[in-house]
């Protein structure tokens, strides 16, 4: 059977042996819950993230981020927040992921910086340590 455990974001657990960092993210009509194991993060579902989020995740190696389209939206990040994102927080990588139909996968290969990539089905990661 399964059991709740609600989680608080800053709340530090331990899910499988692994301790999870989380943080608050706003996601425009609702609250979501960013995630720091280790050198990986992951954030998605989010528009905003706010001085507590970039501190948890300063330092991150590897960062999951939800991009969901070119043009600026409403309840996700979109293409141009993502890259100012990745400079203040500096990754060593980063995959976007949550993407719509106008993040087309060859059109970014072609034009992402360097250390950002985006995700695609089957793909596996190594998270760093």
């Amino acid at each position: 059977m399964l059991v709740a455990h609600p989680i608080i974001p800053g709340e530090v657990v331990s899910i499988g042996g692994l301790r999870i960092t989380t943080f608050d993210q706003d996601h425009g009509f609702t609250r979501s819950l960013g995630m720091r194991i280790g050198g990986f993060s992951y954030s998605t579902d989010a528009v905003n993230l706010d001085e507590t989020a970039f501190g948890v995740l300063a330092g991150t190696d590897t960062w999951v981020v939800g991009c969901f389209q070119r043009a600026e939206h409403h309840t996700h990040a979109w293409l141009d927040r993502v890259l100012d994102w990745v400079d203040r927080i500096r990754p060593r990588r980063t995959i976007l992921t949550h993407m719509g139909q106008d993040m087309d996968w060859a059109w970014l290969c072609s034009r992402l910086p360097a250390g950002i990539e985006p995700a695609y089905d089957g793909m596996v990661i190594e998270a760093p340590e």
